[in-house]
């Protein structure tokens, strides 16, 4: 029995094992905005500006380019300000905004929040969800052939 293999074999799994736990957590709060959004008020949004930044977060990862947007929701008589990130992963979206254009948003008057959507769509299945789950699944059939080398001897 090889066990470097067997040790590689580890890692591969640990790091789908990885990949599922991060596919999970982003689809439960996919399925929160889902729920979510169509219960705020439908109102309108401004874009008053759009970018590109470079964004270094705390933690360890390393600094990126980010796009971003800067809207102002029209509620009633008065006005809230926001802006979105693209710190999803996805530039899928951000392309169709335009400086000084409207487009539709939702308020949350109980927190006081307006959502201008980007990357959401609202009734549509979570594609990525489904492609990180793939790609997790490689990664453990991987991790058994791996294995099954090294217990038989070929690896």
């Amino acid at each position: 029995m090889d066990r470097q293999s067997l040790g590689c074999a580890g890692f591969v799994l640990a790091g789908g094992a990885l990949i599922a736990a991060g596919a999970v957590w982003n689809h439960q709060s996919w399925l929160q905005r889902q729920e979510q959004i169509p219960r705020f008020e439908k109102v309108r949004a401004t874009v008053v500006d759009t970018g590109i930044a470079h964004y270094r977060s705390r933690g360890r990862t390393p600094s990126e380019d980010v796009k971003w947007v800067r809207f102002t929701c029209h509620i009633g008589n008065g006005h809230k300000d926001g802006a979105r990130l693209t710190l999803s992963g996805s530039d899928e979206g951000w392309e169709s905004f335009t400086k000084g254009m409207e487009y539709d948003a939702f308020y949350d008057r109980v927190v006081n929040e307006c959502v201008l959507l980007v990357d959401e769509k609202l009734g549509e299945p979570d594609h990525r969800y489904r492609q990180w789950l793939t790609w997790a699944a490689v990664l453990a059939v991987a991790a058994l052939v791996i294995t099954l080398r090294a217990v038989i001897g070929k690896g």
